[in-house]
């Protein structure tokens, strides 16, 4: 705890040294964040070094791996805050740390936190694993060249968050998990089938997951139909005759025409498997009129059918005057590893 609060101490004064003076934007005020959070965990380091010298190899080798996954973000965000502020990273690095110094100077870190801290480093503090750390990583992440060039890899070096329905009011009962980047953005989905909704640190790619249940959609009473007809409904039989129903080029371009998906080009429709499941996948190009504003799209959806429940997962990603942030090649990859991370918890219980 005292390690968090030292932390936290270094995050406020370098908040309060420079954004109370600068651009009070949410890119400005994270890039803030994530250098508060680098500095925290190197002074934290040195700490420990200092008080136990038996530790200090363990500090170097901990600081090594941090700056090996993290030095480019920190140095980049360093750069284009300066650019801002006109302070050089070591002139305000000097003046937050020694402020930190003198507040914390009460605080005393045992050897057993310091030795827990070290042991934890690689999972709570490189990766982010826990509740303090996370949303620094995630800014650290958003700001790594080569996150930011090959989306893919960030989710491929495991830096990745995952998301339980647990009893989601949405979910209407179905409990599953799915993994997504680390540096994504998750928020629920403000239409009543859609539980989540997953954006890209760009904001050009979106995934969401629908969830309907075929008795309530059917407005029928699962108690009162007939053994035969709900045996089958529950059967592998049903999975597969759904799906082999869906599964043609008439139902998906009615699909694409009630997503107001227009000028449709490079349709595919294929089946698949997602956790052992059958599933019914669309993938298309086309455009989407949002208000005055028409953009182009790469679509792919995933129909998935377990017993009564229809999973439906869609991926949008806008190819308009597209720059930065990988190729829509890897935007596409990365999309169809996200999708296909789905576990269907209730199916293994």
């Amino acid at each position: 705890m005292r390690l968090k609060i030292v932390s936290i101490i270094l995050f406020i004064n370098l908040h309060t040294l420079i954004s109370a003076q600068h651009p009070n934007s949410d890119n400005f005020q994270e890039k803030i964040m994530g250098i508060s959070f680098s500095y925290g965990v190197e002074n934290t380091l040195n700490n420990i070094a200092n008080s136990y010298p038996e530790l200090a190899s363990r500090c170097s080798l901990a600081k090594l791996n941090f700056d090996l996954l993290h030095k480019q973000s920190i140095s980049k965000m360093e750069k284009e805050v300066f650019k801002i502020t006109g302070i050089p990273s070591e002139e305000y690095k000097m003046r937050i740390i020694s402020l930190a110094t003198e507040q914390s100077r009460n605080l005393t870190i045992s050897k057993f936190e310091s030795v827990k801290y070290l042991l934890n480093f690689e999972n709570e503090i490189i990766h982010g694993n826990n509740d303090v750390s996370s949303q620094f990583i995630s800014i650290l992440l958003k700001n790594n060249p080569k996150y930011i060039n090959s989306p893919i890899q960030e989710y491929m070096d495991g830096f990745k968050e995952k998301f339980t329905s647990n009893d989601h009011p949405k979910s209407k009962g179905l409990n599953f998990s799915i993994d997504y980047p680390k540096s994504w953005n998750k928020s629920e989905g403000r239409r009543p089938n859609i539980i989540i909704n997953l954006i890209s640190p760009d904001k050009k790619c979106n995934i969401t997951v629908l969830i309907k249940d075929i008795f309530q959609e059917m407005k029928i009473d699962p108690l009162k139909i007939d053994k035969k007809v709900l045996s089958y409904i529950y059967s592998k039989n049903f999975e597969k005759d759904f799906i082999e129903n869906i599964s043609s080029e008439q139902y998906g371009l009615s699909l694409l025409n009630d997503l107001d998906i227009f000028e449709v080009s490079n349709l595919k429709i294929n089946n698949a498997r997602v956790d052992g499941q059958p599933s019914s996948v669309i993938s298309a190009s086309g455009k989407l009129r949002k208000g005055q504003t028409i953009l182009d799209l790469n679509l792919i959806m995933y129909t998935i059918i377990y017993k009564n429940y229809l999973i439906q997962i869609t991926s949008n990603i806008d190819t308009q005057n597209e720059k930065n942030y990988g190729s829509i090649t890897d935007k596409n990859a990365l999309c169809e590893i996200i999708i296909n991370s789905l576990i269907i918890i209730d199916k293994w219980k």
